[in-house]
């Protein structure tokens, strides 16, 4: 099982807790054969990017930011260079499921498949290595960093 608690991640152990929630499915015998995890920072965490964002609309695209994509059918070691977004999970979820779309930006956005080979015969789980404190199952006791208490 994998769940955030109220101690959030702090110290360097929210890698290890992606760690913990991506072994958890990739040691499924359930899970593994039909998923895909979609790893994503949703801040630029004090990167330049040297590219300017794409003005799609309003909002813009803003700085590029780094998705892994772990599944059976993920082309193994392979580098993407296809303007994605945010609203491209939304786009291949709806596509999987063969769902309508929420709006106007997963409409247009684009919905992953290049990373992905359905036909090749799915990958087995590597194991991801997490720290030690995730492994044993407990978590940092130290209190969140919550910006909102912030003056």
């Amino acid at each position: 099982m994998c769940i955030r608690d109220s101690h959030g991640c702090q110290g360097g152990s929210g890698p290890g807790w992606v760690a913990q929630c991506v072994n958890a499915i990739g040691q499924s015998s359930t899970y593994w054969n039909n998923t895909a995890i979609f790893i994503v920072w949703d801040d630029w965490g004090g990167w330049y990017d040297h590219d300017a964002p794409q003005v799609l609309d309003a909002n813009g695209l803003g700085p590029r930011v780094p998705l892994i994509v772990v599944s059976p059918y993920a082309r193994a070691g392979y580098v993407s260079h296809v303007q994605h977004e945010f609203g491209s999970i939304l786009k291949f979820t709806e596509e999987t499921f063969k769902l309508g779309s929420l709006g106007q930006r997963d409409a247009s956005a684009d919905d992953l498949m290049d990373m992905f080979d359905f036909n090749q015969a799915p990958l087995s789980y590597q194991t991801v290595p997490a720290s030690p404190m995730w492994r044993a199952g407990t978590h940092d006791k130290r209190p969140t960093d919550d910006d909102a208490h912030d003056g």
